[in-house]
């Protein structure tokens, strides 16, 4: 039994052999990588939990060309609400804005408490969420979520505000941006006071903060730009220019 074992095994190492030395012996030329490869990731996996039992996952699809270079790339990231299936970049949002409130700063820290709000919102995730609206009066209202802090901050003028003003007067520490609601609590940040950044916008809270402006709607806006140009780019619309 023993000598047959030790046939079998000393079969299958030299099958093993052969096969890696097919394949790195092999001519590039025949070679191919073109095609579509799709990864999963999920919560938990590390702990073993299975992907059908995870409540969130992220699905990567990649295009490669004959030689391997990756031509296209996405990914989605699932999340289960209400037990319902949605990705985070889902744009499906319920909006409802109340003029009459005027926004108020929450409290951070490990003694949270959220601020005033203007808006109500129903989404399936407020990470790199935003909105503008503009009632009869001529108020405007609009929010960002920060990526760093996950902070709403919220923005207020009224119809004779000067929208070419600079976006560095956006600052936390001003009249026109208040930190109202902790969307999550795993950001990158997690300020405990407002105080060291009340002279950040937006674009500079964080050195990380160029993810905002990198790509997407604000490629391009930065704090010399005006605010009538990022409020555009968020889709507000502006009935004449001002100076």
């Amino acid at each position: 039994m023993k000598k047959i074992l030790k046939k079998s095994l000393t079969v299958s190492l030299v099958l093993v052999f052969l096969l890696g030395a097919a394949f790195i012996y092999s001519s590039p030329a025949e070679a191919s990588y073109e095609g579509r490869y799709v990864g999963y990731s999920w919560a938990g996996e590390a702990n073993g939990v299975a992907r059908e039992d995870a409540s969130r996952y992220i699905k990567t699809v990649l295009e490669l060309d004959e030689d391997g270079i990756i031509t296209d790339a996405n990914m989605w990231f699932f999340v289960q609400e209400d037990g319902y299936w949605t990705t985070r970049q889902s744009g499906n949002a319920y909006i409802e804005v109340d003029f009459d409130v005027n926004p108020t700063m929450a409290v951070p820290g490990e003694n949270y408490e959220a601020g005033d709000s203007m808006f109500t919102i129903y989404t399936a995730d407020m990470m790199a969420f935003y909105a503008t609206a503009v009632n009869e009066d001529g108020l405007t209202a609009a929010v960002m979520v920060d990526p760093i802090t996950r902070y709403q901050f919220e923005m207020k003028f009224d119809a004779e505000f000067d929208f070419s003003r600079p976006v560095g007067d956006l600052t936390i520490g001003s009249d026109y941006v208040t930190p109202t609601i902790r969307t999550s609590g795993s950001g990158l940040l997690r300020p405990d006071t407002w105080d060291d950044l009340e002279d950040s916008t937006i674009f500079d809270v964080h050195g990380w903060s160029h993810v905002v402006n990198m790509t997407g709607e604000l490629e391009g806006i930065d704090t010399d730009s005006t605010i009538e140009e990022k409020l555009t780019a968020l889709s507000l619309s502006f009935s004449s220019h001002h100076s």
